[in-house]
């Protein structure tokens, strides 16, 4: 009986006829993808009758790949079983003496979906044995945890319906990384593509905040980073508010100013003018304008009141004279006196007002 020692760069000769007649079982605990790390040795008895075969070592790389769902292949010519925990996998013989293992982790049973482990999985072991013989190769290795960071960056405090670009960094990932965004709250609108690692997202038309969602996937894990930003505005402000006045007498009715303007941080804010119902008291008049603005945040400026009054006259003055005599004939040379009993005085009314007659 000989004894050999067997590592994983290592191999060991087995005798041809003894090659085709054993079975291989393969027991494989698995916890996660990774790779199998460092050199290790065991003794191992082996046939007396060394020939030339095949090499067979420990495998180096152990890779995340879809299950095969089946637990009996034929290897070269040989017919392999294996079994794993949770799950079955393949295994074949990849460049000569190498046995390479695929597998998939799922977290109960044989579903759909791969999960994201966390760093207290352990490791793993793996036996290579010939049930025919006592020959037995034992392979351990700890599990490769990827541990990624990630960070959205963009524009914050934004005005409503305005567009702006997002971008997601991620370190600490292994091979290719793929990204996929959404906007899971807040009614933002992701603009073309969302497959980047950067996004164009246009905000709401209203204020308030909304969350952006990048999914990123690497070497079989997804991780997902979230930020939420916020649309924001300020207090509008109404300028060139008229000021109000009295207009005289019958003049051309007041109405609303084009020269009001309102803004904001974001711009400009519509204004709404509003006139009020004409009072009449008499020939008096009074009318009221209300200046208002209200942004997409429903924020209100102070409104800009303005007061008109003016009188509305349509009637003619009515004179009350008095003197004698009623023709007016003073004959010739008459006294002052005279005169001045012909004259008289005058008077003047008005249904708006009082007026002196001249």
């Amino acid at each position: 009986m000989k004894t050999v020692t067997i590592s994983c760069h290592q191999t060991t000769k087995i005798s041809e006829n003894y090659v085709s007649n054993f079975k291989k079982k393969l027991v494989l605990l698995l916890f996660v993808g990774f790779t199998a790390l460092g050199a290790f040795a065991q003794s191992l008895p082996a046939c007396t009758s060394m020939a030339v075969s095949p090499a067979i070592s420990c495998p180096n790389t152990i890779a995340i790949a879809t299950a095969n769902l089946v637990n009996i292949d034929v290897v070269n010519g040989e017919l392999v079983q294996w079994d794993i925990a949770p799950n079955l996998s393949g295994a074949f013989f990849g460049t000569p003496g190498v046995f390479t293992i695929t597998a998939t982790y799922f977290a109960d049973g044989p579903v759909s979906t791969p999960v994201n482990v966390g760093p207290n999985f352990g490791g793993f072991t793996v036996t290579l044995k010939f049930i025919n013989h006592p020959l037995v190769q034992t392979c351990a290795a700890s599990p490769l945890v990827i541990s990624p960071n990630c960070i959205i960056t963009g524009d914050t405090d934004i005005c409503p319906a305005t567009t702006h670009t997002y971008s997601s960094t991620v370190t600490g990932v292994i091979g290719t990384t793929t990204h996929f965004w959404t906007v899971v709250s807040g009614g933002a609108t992701i603009n073309g593509s969302n497959t980047g690692s950067t996004v164009s997202v246009t905000a709401a038309s209203a204020c308030g905040p909304f969350t952006l969602r990048d999914v990123i996937t690497s070497n079989g894990c997804q991780h997902t980073c979230e930020q939420t930003f916020n649309v924001v505005s300020s207090k509008p402000v109404i300028a060139n508010c008229p000021i109000g006045s009295a207009l005289g007498c019958n003049p051309t009715p007041p109405s609303c100013s084009q020269t009001v303007t309102a803004s904001d941080i974001c711009g400009t804010v519509p204004v709404i003018c509003t006139p009020g119902e004409i009072v009449v008291d008499g020939c008096n008049r009074t009318q009221t304008f209300t200046y208002s603005a209200t942004n997409a945040c429903g924020l209100s400026a102070d409104p800009c009141i303005v007061t008109y009054t003016w009188t509305v006259d349509t009637e003619k003055p009515v004179i009350t004279a008095t003197g004698t005599p009623a023709n007016g004939i003073l004959g010739c040379n008459p006294t002052t006196e005279a005169i001045g009993a012909a004259l008289g005085t005058a008077t003047a009314t008005d249904n708006c007002g009082s007026v002196s007659p001249t």
